[in-house]
């Protein structure tokens, strides 16, 4: 399977140049909606310093691997994680399918 929710459980304990190793899955982007209010939460959600607050308003940086963690966390659902490249998760899936029991 791929590294994404075990290894990135333990990303905070990791040293920060082993997180460099860590790449966003192509295809994939983060997106911060008007409701945003600035509070936080998707920052302290972020185990890979990959939002910050600017100007009251959460903004992707590109240290963001597209983990959905922040969308999670968000009280006014402003974050939205989108697969863009439907041929690119097609692929994947069709990679994974054979690997993983998602049943």
């Amino acid at each position: 399977c791929c590294p994404c929710c075990c290894v990135s459980l333990v990303a905070p304990y990791m040293a920060p140049d082993l997180i460099d190793l860590f790449h966003k899955m192509p295809g994939v982007s983060v997106q911060v909606g008007d409701e945003c209010v600035g509070c936080g939460d998707c920052v302290d959600a972020c185990i890979y310093g990959g939002i910050v607050i600017e100007d009251d308003r959460a903004v992707i940086t590109e240290r963001c691997l597209a983990c959905g963690r922040c969308a999670e966390a968000c009280p006014n659902k402003a974050i939205t994680v989108r697969a863009d490249d439907q041929d690119y998760i097609k692929k994947a899936i069709e990679f994974l399918e054979p690997r993983v029991d998602v049943t």
